[in-house]
């Protein structure tokens, strides 16, 4: 992939990405995500205080692409840790069982 098909994508996913937010503020559409979080709030601030439609995407790549990267890390750092502690791991497993074994979790 190239530098230009790079930016193409990029330009293709804030264009898309602004569609949607634009969906949300119109009201054609309502979901309990992130963007909507964003959108919820902007509504609730004043013309002085709202984001730039710029900024507003640069906040969503910011959480998406982040957010992704966190999240893998700390799963990978948690199986880490309880595979070099067992006993901690049995306790989870105890915990989890238990957790599980509720007549109000066998309803979920």
């Amino acid at each position: 992939m190239n530098f230009n098909s790079c930016c193409q994508a990029h330009e293709c996913m804030c264009k898309t990405l602004l569609q949607v937010v634009e969906r949300r503020r119109s009201g054609q559409e309502k979901h309990d995500d992130f963007i909507q979080h964003l959108v919820d709030c902007e509504a609730l601030q004043n013309e002085a205080e709202k984001q730039s439609d710029l900024q507003l995407l640069d906040n969503l790549v910011l959480m998406m692409f982040a957010g992704h990267e966190t999240s893998s890390i700390t799963i990978m750092w948690l199986l880490k840790y309880l595979e070099d502690n067992p006993l901690v791991q049995e306790t989870l497993r105890v915990s989890f069982d238990l957790m599980v074994s509720t007549p109000f979790s066998r309803q979920l």
